[in-house]
This record gives C-alpha cells, structure tokens and sequence, in this order.
C-alpha cells in the first residue's frame, strides 16, 4: 500500500472509532442519569407507586460543588470533516493533528456558535 492509501486508511479507521466512542458514551451517560436520578431519592414506591423525592445533602457546609458545573459548560469547538469533534481542551486529537499536517489551518475548523 502507498503512504497515501494508509493515511486514507488510518483516518476511516479513527472516524470509525471516533463513531463507536460516541455511542458509547451516549449510553453511559443514560447510565449515569439513571443512577443519578437514584442516588438523588427520585424513585417509585412498591407499594403505591408515588414518586419519592429526597434532598441530597451538600457535604461542602451549604455551598454547590463547582467542579461539576464548571466541566459541564464546555462544548464542541472544532469540528472535522467527517464528523469528529474536539473541544479545544487536553492534547490536539489525531485527525486535527493528521490535518494540519497537510497543510490545512486549524481556524478552518471552528464550530461557528
């Protein structure tokens, strides 16, 4: 195979992966709401079936974590030809990296908001 076929090659590979990633993650956040939605006390009774509402004690005396809301506000700000995605933040991903490499400019792939 030709330098150019692997690269072709390589870069349907990391899409692929990039895809299966995603739906992975889909379902592991469900599963996170899920358990979520049971560690904060919203459950069914099994005798009445009336939904329970706990409040959740703050372990930090009263004030709201920040770690949490601070990482939740943080969204996709490139995006690449074939679907993928980086928000800007950690180690520039493999495609942006295989991309510049061919001489295209990383501001050609900003998500316009």
């Amino acid at each position: 195979m030709s330098v150019a076929d692997l690269v072709a090659l390589r870069d349907k590979v990391q899409a692929e992966l990039s895809r299966k990633i995603d739906v992975e993650r889909n379902a592991l956040q469900k599963q996170i709401a899920a358990l979520s939605n049971l560690e904060n006390g919203t459950s069914t009774k099994p005798n009445g079936g009336d939904v329970v509402h706990r409040r959740r004690k703050n372990a930090g005396g009263g004030k709201a974590s920040k770690g949490r809301a601070a990482k939740a506000g943080i969204g996709v700000k490139f995006q690449g030809p074939n679907g993928e995605t980086w928000s800007g933040r950690g180690r520039t991903p493999r495609w942006l990296t295989a991309l510049e490499a061919e001489g295209k400019k990383r501001d050609s792939f900003l998500v316009a908001k």
